[in-house]
C-alpha cells in the first residue's frame, strides 16, 4: 500500500529549506506578460466569479483542475460559469524510481565531492520547482493573451484538454470597440493606415484613444508591410527604388503621424496531452489589439487550500511568488513529487478601453 512520506531529500527538502533555494533563485523563473499589464491583488481567502465580474460581467475564469480534484485530473462536475468557485491552476512532476537510482548512485561515489552532491540535490529540487512554477504562471500568462485577443478565454476541450471544459468564457469586449479592416490588405487599393485611424476615431468618439501600444502577431505584421501602401511608402523613401520594410521603419513612420507604435507578441506556448507536448500561441492572429495606457486590471488570486489554509502530513511547502509550491514522496512505489498550485484569474477592468482592428480574410 502506498504510504505518503517526507521528500527523499532530507534536510533540503524542508519547508525552510526549500523557500531558501526558491529565494535564491528568483531571477531564474519566467517573467510573464501579463506582469506588464496586470498587479497582483489581494489574497482572498475564497474567490468566486462574483469576485471579478463587476458590472455584471465575468472577467474570466481559471484553469486547469477542479478545487477538489486529485492532480492533474482536472474536472469539477457541477461548477456554473456564472456562479460557484475559481477552479485551481495546478500540476504535479514526478521524480521517478529511476531518476532517485541515479540520484543514490551519484550520492555514493567516493571520489564527489560534497559540494557536487549538494549541486546535484539542488539542480534536482530546483527544475521541478521551477517547472511547476513556471506551468502555473504560463496558464495565467495564456488567459490573459487569449482575453486581450480575442476578448474570451478557451475552456473548451481543445484549450484545456485535460481540465474543465466550460467552452469560451466570454470578457464581455465591447461590440463597437471592434472593427474590421475596410478590405483585404493583399489588395492593392487596401489603405491599412486608414483602418488604423478609423480605430483611433472610433476610440476618441467615446472619449477613450489614449493608446501605449498596438499588438500583433508578426504573421499579422508581415501582411501589413507586404502591403501596396506600405511597401510604396518606404519604396519612395527609398534612392535605390526598392522598400526595405522593418518593424522599426514602420514605428518610426506610426509614430512620426500620430499611431501607436506597434509591438509583436508571439509568445509560445506548451500543451500536454496524452504526454505529448504540442506548442501554439495563445495571442490570436489577423487581430490587431489598441492597449491603452496604464494598468489593464490585476490578478485576482484566493489562497490555496492545501497549503495556505491547512497543511498534509510529509508534505513541505513554499511560495514562488502566488504560486503554491508542494513536495512529497510516497512509497510501493517510490515516487518523489513536486506540485504547483495557484488560484487565479485576470481581470481585465480596462477592456472598456481596449480596441480590436480585425482583418478582412476574404
Amino acid at each position: 500500500m502506498s504510504e505518503i512520506v517526507t521528500s527523499i531529500f532530507g534536510q533540503y527538502g524542508t519547508s525552510g529549506a526549500l523557500q531558501a533555494i526558491i529565494d535564491k533563485r528568483m531571477d531564474r523563473f519566467k517573467t510573464r506578460e501579463f506582469t506588464k499589464y496586470l498587479s497582483w491583488d489581494t489574497p482572498q481567502v475564497d474567490l468566486s466569479f462574483a469576485d471579478v465580474i463587476g458590472r455584471s460581467r465575468i472577467e474570466a475564469i481559471a484553469s486547469v483542475i477542479g478545487e477538489d480534484a486529485v492532480s492533474p485530473v482536472r474536472s469539477r462536475q457541477g461548477l456554473e460559469k456564472l456562479e460557484g468557485k475559481i477552479p485551481t491552476i495546478s500540476h504535479k512532476y514526478l521524480m521517478k524510481a529511476s531518476d532517485y537510482r541515479n540520484y543514490i548512485t551519484l550520492q555514493n561515489q567516493n571520489n564527489v565531492s560534497d559540494d557536487t552532491k549538494k549541486k546535484q540535490i539542488i539542480d534536482l529540487i530546483f527544475n521541478d520547482v521551477k517547472n511547476a512554477a513556471d506551468g502555473c504562471t504560463a496558464r495565467v500568462d495564456v488567459m490573459f493573451l487569449q482575453a486581450l485577443s480575442t476578448g474570451k478565454i478557451d475552456l473548451s476541450v481543445a484549450g484545456n484538454p485535460d481540465g474543465v471544459a466550460y467552452g469560451p468564457i466570454d470578457m464581455m469586449l465591447p461590440a463597437d470597440n471592434i472593427l474590421t479592416a475596410d478590405k483585404i490588405w493583399t489588395d492593392p487599393t487596401a489603405k491599412p493606415t486608414n483602418d488604423f485611424e478609423k480605430v483611433i476615431a472610433a476610440a476618441q468618439a467615446k472619449g477613450n484613444g489614449d493608446f501605449a501600444k498596438i499588438l500583433m502577431t508578426r504573421p499579422t505584421f508581415n501582411k501589413l508591410k507586404d502591403s501596396a501602401e506600405i511597401q510604396a511608402i518606404f519604396k519612395n523613401s527609398n534612392k535605390d527604388n526598392y522598400a526595405l520594410v522593418t518593424l522599426a521603419r514602420v514605428n518610426d513612420f506610426f509614430t512620426s503621424n500620430g499611431l501607436p507604435a506597434i509591438e509583436l507578441q508571439d509568445s509560445l506556448f506548451g500543451l500536454e496531452q496524452d504526454g505529448n507536448i504540442t506548442t501554439f500561441k495563445a495571442f490570436a492572429d489577423d487581430v490587431i489589439v489598441f492597449v491603452p495606457q496604464g494598468q489593464l486590471g490585476t490578478v485576482k488570486n484566493g489562497l490555496v487550500v492545501e497549503g495556505d489554509l491547512m497543511q498534509v502530513s510529509g508534505h513541505s511547502y513554499a511560495n514562488v511568488d502566488k504560486v503554491k509550491i508542494a513536495k512529497w514522496s510516497k512509497t510501493e512505489p517510490m515516487n518523489e513529487f513536486t506540485r504547483g498550485q495557484l488560484h487565479a484569474i485576470p481581470a481585465l477592468t480596462a477592456i472598456d478601453a481596449v480596441y480590436h482592428l480585425k482583418l478582412k480574410l476574404a
